[in-house]
């Protein structure tokens, strides 16, 4: 019996030992066969953008170019009226003065020599007759100009309209200035304005193509000694209740001479001498300057036309309607289209 023990547990020892040769060399071939996962692929570089090609800057615009509709310019104006070509980019700025002011934008107070001297178009230079104001409205909105008033030094408080001597005064009647648009007021002595021309008790009857598009007036003086001083003067825009809202200056007071006391001007600026053409301001914002009109375009001079763009609309408010375009009543509901009946 213990024969027998014996030989069966020396058959299970070996049966134990060949499984475990078996079990080892089963690990051996699985640890050598290659990995079955698939290779990691590389991961994708960043795309790279190309480089854009370098912009070249916009050709700069002319600061003013030709002046159409003026005495000596080419055919008549390409511009809605009273409106001048889209020009810097003083523009984009906030108007110098504030609705519903208008602001002076040209003076001819030197007027030049023989007939290049000749701003009305009548064919005839005079000294005097053919100086001009132009006001411009910078403003997104119409305004008014009833009771406003132009003047030089002498005629800083004008009142009674315009003619006679002792200074520059004109006031105006009753007017509509459109936005953007533009108006001229001429001496006028010895001069004769073509086209709709209106004078201190009545506007004219409409725009003058002559001019740009601008409303034209004359303020008929009949003394020479009403006009500017081509050294030291002023022009000076007055509003209804006298304040003085603009002011453009020439030359130096003699000997230091001061302004009077309470004279400020909302707008107070000095423009160049000149003797050769007008003086302009070459943007309607607070940065303009004043220069001499040759500097900008080779005229003398452009009554009717500004360099300056299209006003935009300011914070706040709401552009002009359209013309012929009538707005509803506050408060009303837009009428319901008609019902088609069939």
């Amino acid at each position: 019996m213990g024969t027998i023990v014996r030989s069966t547990r020396g058959k299970f020892g070996l049966a134990a030992a060949a499984l475990g040769v078996v079990a080892m060399t089963l690990a051996t071939a699985h640890a050598r066969l290659p990995d079955d996962r698939p290779p990691e692929e590389p991961e994708p570089a960043p795309a790279t953008k190309p480089e854009a090609p370098p912009v070249e800057p916009a050709p700069a615009a002319p600061s003013m170019p030709p002046k159409p509709g003026v005495p000596g310019g080419p055919g008549g104006p390409s511009t809605p009226p009273g409106r001048g070509p889209a020009a810097g980019s003083m523009n984009s700025m906030a108007p110098a003065i504030a609705w519903p002011h208008p602001i002076i934008s040209e003076v001819l107070y030197a007027v030049p020599t023989g007939p290049e001297g000749d701003a009305s178009g009548d064919g005839v230079r005079d000294v005097s007759g053919d100086e001009f104001v132009e006001l411009y409205n910078p403003h997104s909105r119409p305004i008014q100009l009833r009771g406003y008033a132009i003047a030089d030094t002498a005629g800083r408080v004008p009142r009674g309209g315009s003619g006679g001597g002792g200074g520059v005064k004109f006031v105006f009647p009753a007017v509509e200035v459109a936005a953007g648009g533009v108006v001229v007021v001429f001496n006028g002595r010895n001069t004769n304005l073509a086209g709709p021309v209106g004078d201190a008790r009545l506007a004219p009857s409409g725009p003058s193509e002559r001019f740009g598009g601008a409303l034209v007036f004359s303020m008929k003086q009949t003394s020479q000694r009403a006009s500017f001083s081509n050294t030291l003067d002023s022009v000076c825009l007055i509003g209804p209740d006298g304040t003085l809202l603009h002011r453009v200056r020439w030359g130096k007071p003699k000997d230091g001479a001061a302004e009077p006391a309470g004279t400020a001007a909302a707008l107070d600026e000095t423009v160049p001498t000149v003797s050769k053409c007008s003086a302009v301001r070459d943007g309607a914002g607070p940065g303009s300057v004043w220069r001499p009109h040759l500097e900008l375009g080779g005229s003398a001079f452009s009554p009717g036309t500004v360099p300056m763009a299209p006003p935009q609309a300011e914070p706040g408010t709401k552009p002009a309607p359209e013309p012929g375009s009538k707005r509803p009543a506050p408060g009303s509901r837009p009428k319901a289209p008609p019902v088609r009946k069939d």
